[in-house]
């Protein structure tokens, strides 16, 4: 039951943040039709599937379009508290499963990335 009502506050207190509505960024649609298996599929953002890192106009959309996404998060009143409270659920040993070489299990320390 308490869990219902931190949601349900949560989620209040979400709604609250928003004052105004979002302004997200143009998206340019590009005249593209692909065909597979006979059939034309229109993919009118393929160009947003390029490299952010090699192309400015992706990096300049993703760029503004974390402006939107981050100023709505940071006007989330709980977000430190919510944010402390997950990294505290998450941060504890673990163990990887044994390496077919080694058969050695490792420890990966909290707050530590897993090895891939």
């Amino acid at each position: 039951m308490k869990t219902i009502v931190r949601m349900t506050t949560l989620a209040a207190l979400t709604c609250a943040a928003i004052t105004a509505p979002f302004n997200y960024p143009k998206t340019e649609r590009i005249d593209r039709v692909d065909e597979y298996h006979g059939v034309k599929v229109p993919d009118p953002y393929q160009w947003l599937e390029n490299d952010v890192r090699e192309d400015d106009r992706v990096a300049e959309w993703v760029e503004a379009q974390n402006r939107v996404t981050f100023g709505f998060l940071e006007a989330i009143p709980e977000r430190e508290r919510i944010q402390q409270r997950v990294t505290r659920l998450w941060n504890y040993e673990r163990y990887s499963a044994p390496s077919k070489l080694l058969y050695l299990l490792e420890l990966c320390r909290a707050a530590q990335h897993l090895p891939l």
